[in-house]
């Protein structure tokens, strides 16, 4: 039985570039860990989940959708799936449309996000995007699953005969620099505003809120030979009140079809939360199609068959060439 509590500058050299890509992912061995929200392991191919600025940045309009089984075979696991389109309007204009649903034991999450972009250009190489969103969030927690078994009596913040339910609005920001083809690095604020998950609010005293997210990311991609492609990314996500989680993937990009990778996910009891391993492949000019399957590294690893995830991308137009970076495949 389930206990819930409730309570860019130009680089002269291809070696230059490596030692700013190095000096960018190595110093995430030292940072500290933990879980945030829904988390993707193909957070490289869904940046607009993370950054209303990176809407549109791929150059052509796409269609993307992620499935994700968290800890299969617990009882209770996250589950999330996503649905997301963005598109370039005009050359210096970004847009993108989000639908994101998770669920976690008894609490549901779905909400609703309509993302812009404005790209400036600051040389023949560097740019940069401002990004603003708006979003609709529901928060629901159902209180007579028969799971939940109370800690504490008495408490207002729970309502054992009613269901918890609220629809809440709320804006995000973010900024998205890049670097010809070889370098990105965004930071992104999703929600701003705290959302409310408490039904009780009485005698002056503030309920439950969920904090805001900020996120940052960085993608680079340094040629290796004429079809091998080497591109390292992070996703760092802080939170107040809780450790800072660390996303790191190397992944190796052939020919501009597939794409193969390692990641590391931060987190569990210390040594980390999972070692994951990914697949793209770009079938056609159009479709795209992924895998990805997390094998835990903390104790909850012995009590669950791994996470998986599955993303599948459709992008509008028939020329690849349309691309603005390869960096994107």
């Amino acid at each position: 039985m389930r206990t819930y509590t409730l309570t860019q500058p130009q680089f002269g050299s291809l070696k230059s570039l490596r030692l700013l890509l190095l000096a960018m992912f190595i110093p995430t061995a030292f940072m500290l860990y933990g879980q945030q929200e829904s988390q993707y392991t193909f957070f490289m191919q869904n940046e607009l989940y993370y950054n209303p600025a990176a809407a549109g940045a791929r150059g052509v309009a796409s269609i993307t959708g992620l499935y994700r089984q968290q800890w299969a075979g617990f009882d209770g696991a996250p589950t999330s799936q996503l649905l997301s389109f963005n598109t370039p309007i005009a050359e210096k204009v970004g847009f993108g449309l989000q639908l994101n649903h998770a669920s976690k034991g008894i609490i549901d999450n779905t909400y609703a996000s309509m993302s812009y972009n404005y790209k400036l250009k600051l040389s023949d190489a560097a740019s940069v995007r401002l990004g603003l969103s708006g979003s609709l969030q529901r928060w629901a927690v159902d209180f007579r699953d028969p799971s939940v078994v109370l800690r504490t009596d008495n408490d207002n913040s729970i309502d054992l005969a009613n269901n918890f339910d609220t629809w809440e609005g709320n804006v995000g920001a973010g900024l998205l620099f890049e670097m010809e083809d070889y370098l990105s690095v965004g930071v992104g604020i999703p929600h701003i505003y705290k959302s409310r998950i408490s039904v009780d609010d009485t005698k002056g005293l503030e309920g439950a809120r969920v904090s805001p997210h900020i996120y940052f990311t960085a993608t680079g991609l340094v040629p290796i030979t004429e079809k091998v492609d080497f591109k390292p990314s992070l996703l760092v996500g802080y939170v107040s009140g809780a450790p800072t989680t660390v996303n790191v993937n190397f992944a190796a990009v052939y020919a501009n079809k597939v794409m193969g990778g390692v990641s590391y996910r931060s987190g569990g009891d210390g040594n980390g939360d999972s070692i994951d391993l990914l697949l793209f492949y770009q079938i056609s000019n159009n479709i795209g199609f992924g895998g990805a399957y997390d094998i835990g590294i903390s104790d909850i690893a012995r009590q669950t068959a791994g996470s998986f995830e599955v993303m599948g991308r459709f992008d509008f137009g028939s020329q690849r060439d349309d691309l603005v970076s390869p960096r994107f495949f």
